[in-house]
């Protein structure tokens, strides 16, 4: 059963980063780049651009109390003789001095990350644009090797609304985001945000434009359509191989996977998969939405579940007052079958 509006919920209430946190964000990024655009920082910067899962809808609530991260890319003119250490270094060199950011600011490999402590980190991007030399227009510094690392972000962004368009009513997003949110909560698979919408954006085409009504009319049909698909995609290919970026093919998303890594996720992708075509299958609501809960946990559908008791517990006959009820088995033989089936499914929903 779909059970459409459990669905929406669910999403709404558990997977969804709320407004209020996307907002602070905003606020935290753009006080970050008037700041950078006033500084020191001797590389001349052209414009900035939100990256990852924020600039591509998909991000999502951290599980627990964690924090969750978003990616500026600031796009900057080269600078005579800079290495891609310097880009980096220099820009921390300019957070550190800062009151407001000193104690905010670390070093990673390709940017330099602003935290706030138990909300979410900021990773701030230099991406070099046209330089002389350079293998292609934009690119991104990597310290650590000390190396400049092609990228388009911005392409990709493009490339995944488009495919987001053909499924049409943000279906692609909202599925992207349920599997983030299996992948975070379940941690039975391994498999980065970048590589994971790759793999379903590369099994959109622009016939679903067409039949979208058909295949993906709501979520929960996008669902069952989109990880069949990924499903059928897996089993047709059981090695380890290159998933490349669809705008930039000599990048691998899946530099980060190995053998084992693959093999686990192309298991479970076909476990979740028999589950959710039997969750989707089933005709008894009630049913449904327990075969649906193995898959996303018991939050899934809580407050509909709730009423559905509360309904059939109103439909119990109503005893004596002076009826004494001790255990399950006096209840039933007060109540008769009727409150059996209403523990049942409050017990083992």
């Amino acid at each position: 059963m779909k059970l459409i509006d459990d669905f929406s919920k669910f999403l709404e209430d558990k997977v969804n980063l709320n407004n209020t946190r996307i907002a602070k964000l905003e606020t935290h990024v753009e006080n970050i780049q008037t700041f950078l655009s006033g500084s020191d920082w001797d590389a001349p910067i052209i414009r900035y651009s939100n990256q990852g899962s924020w600039a591509h809808k998909t991000i999502i609530k951290p599980p627990g109390n964690g924090g969750f991260d978003a990616d500026v890319l600031v796009f900057v003119k080269p600078v005579t003789d800079w290495s891609p250490d310097d880009y980096i270094h220099h820009l921390r060199r300019v957070f550190r001095a800062s009151g407001i950011y000193k104690d905010k600011t670390s070093l990673n490999t390709r940017c330099v990350t602003i935290t706030y402590a138990g909300d979410f980190e900021i990773d701030i991007v230099p991406c070099v644009t046209d330089r002389p030399g350079g293998t292609y227009r934009f690119e991104i510094c990597n310290r650590v090797e000390e190396s400049f690392e092609p990228t388009d972000s911005e392409a990709y962004t493009a490339w995944l609304e488009d495919r987001n368009g053909w499924v049409g009513n943000d279906r692609l997003r909202e599925v992207t985001r349920l599997l983030k949110y299996l992948r975070d909560i379940k941690q039975t698979f391994t498999c980065k945000s970048i590589l994971l919408m790759t793999l379903i954006g590369n099994l959109i085409t622009p016939a679903d434009a067409v039949y979208h009504n058909a295949y993906l009319p709501d979520l929960p049909t996008a669902l069952k359509t989109l990880i069949d698909r990924l499903d059928d995609y897996l089993q047709d290919h059981p090695e380890l191989h290159d998933v490349n970026n669809p705008v930039l093919q000599r990048e691998s998303f899946t530099r980060h996977w190995d053998a084992d890594k693959y093999a686990n996720f192309r298991d479970v992708i076909h476990r979740y998969r028999e589950w959710i075509d039997d969750a989707y299958d089933e005709l008894d609501e009630a049913e449904s939405r327990a075969k649906w809960q193995r898959i996303f946990g018991d939050e899934f559908g809580k407050g509909a579940k709730r009423a559905l008791m509360i309904e059939h517990a109103s439909a119990l006959p109503v005893p004596a007052a002076n009826a004494n009820v001790k255990d399950t088995v006096q209840a039933v033989q007060v109540f008769g079958r009727a409150f059996s089936r209403v523990f049942s499914r409050q017990c083992l929903g």
